[in-house]
């Protein structure tokens, strides 16, 4: 992740939904499950079937796989393994489609909404030769994604099932610095 640009992708200098929702997903998406890849190590079981990712089921939520300071820095240390739910949140803007999730992630931790790309570009300086333009540049989700208005489903189940509003979660901690 660390060798794309910012303005190409935004979530190597934010991190906010890591540390905004609560990351739950269906139990087989762990590695101790045929064809599953989360690290068991990362996770809690939350029954009957799901799992969700340490350190986001908590009042004051943030994914233990997050390293860095949100806002400044930041990378997935399990990102190649990293669930279904974090594959199919895409930032706000990403493939020109608005997350209000993410922007209100990014509230939650005082960083403005990202702009549409048709603002962006007229701020943007023109990319060094050894920067990948804009439609090379990797993508947040995984082919078989869904929109962030969809909720990704295991067997009849809401994989994502945190509030979308950080305000409105059941544990109800803003971030107030």
């Amino acid at each position: 992740m660390s060798s794309v640009s910012p303005e190409f992708n935004p979530c190597v200098s934010c991190g906010a939904c890591c540390a905004c929702f609560r990351v739950a997903f269906y139990w087989g998406e762990g590695d101790d499950c045929e064809g599953g890849t989360v690290p068991t190590e990362f996770v809690e079981d939350l029954p009957p079937y799901r799992r969700v990712m340490k350190g986001t089921h908590q009042p004051e939520p943030r994914c233990v796989a997050l390293q860095g300071e949100i806002g400044k820095s930041v990378h997935c240390s399990i990102y190649a393994q990293r669930s279904t739910t974090c594959r199919a949140f895409p930032y706000s803007w990403a493939n020109e489609e608005h997350n209000p999730d993410c922007d209100k992630a990014r509230a939650r931790w005082g960083l403005p909404p990202l702009e549409p790309p048709s603002s962006r570009a007229q701020t943007l300086q023109p990319p060094a030769a050894s920067l990948l333009p804009v439609s090379s540049a990797p993508s947040l989700l995984s082919s078989d994604a869904v929109s962030s208005n969809q909720r990704l489903s295991s067997e009849g189940t809401d994989s994502r099932i945190s509030e979308t509003d950080c305000n409105a979660s059941p544990y109800k901690a803003p971030h107030n610095g």
